[in-house]
């Protein structure tokens, strides 16, 4: 593919393959990339969660740290969902301590992620602590209570 040269649209065909369930293919676009940016990482790392395997997009978080990449929100709130659907709590926290040290605990997907990777994990009182904290910002807050209200079936 000659694509190397455009990250826009190696990042597009990135997540558009891992939407399709072509994993393979959206690693091969990755790998070929001459540069990567947070848009890249994030878009493979949501590939391999839609694809069943969090745990390769934590390994991605960690590889994107060492590169000098820094997250943003969206990779925040994605590797949060994979410590929820690994029941990582210990990552989980990590992840959530690196969130309040770079301020993006307080962004309203963040902070979602936060509370559901808190509840899928068992840990009620922490998701609903979190819930306190966040900010409101309507219509945001309605997202927040999705997560409680989920907090409160698993119970």
């Amino acid at each position: 593919m000659g694509f190397g040269l455009d990250s826009m649209l190696s990042n597009d065909l990135i997540a558009m393959y891992g939407k399709c369930g072509r994993l393979g293919v959206a690693c091969d676009v990755f790998d070929r990339m001459l540069e990567r940016n947070v848009v890249s990482w994030t878009a493979l790392m949501c590939g391999h969660i839609q694809n069943g395997n969090p745990l390769q997009s934590l390994l991605l978080f960690s590889k994107m740290a060492l590169s000098g990449v820094k997250p943003n929100d969206f990779t925040f709130s994605t590797n949060l969902k994979a410590c929820g659907l690994l029941n990582g709590l210990y990552i989980g926290r990590q992840v959530h301590d690196t969130c309040v040290k770079t301020g993006f605990d307080t962004v309203n997907v963040v902070g979602n992620s936060i509370i559901d990777m808190y509840s899928k994990c068992g840990r009620i009182n922490e998701a609903a602590s979190m819930f306190e904290v966040m900010p409101v910002r309507k219509p945001y807050k309605l997202e927040c209570y999705d997560s409680r209200i989920y907090c409160c079936r698993i119970l």
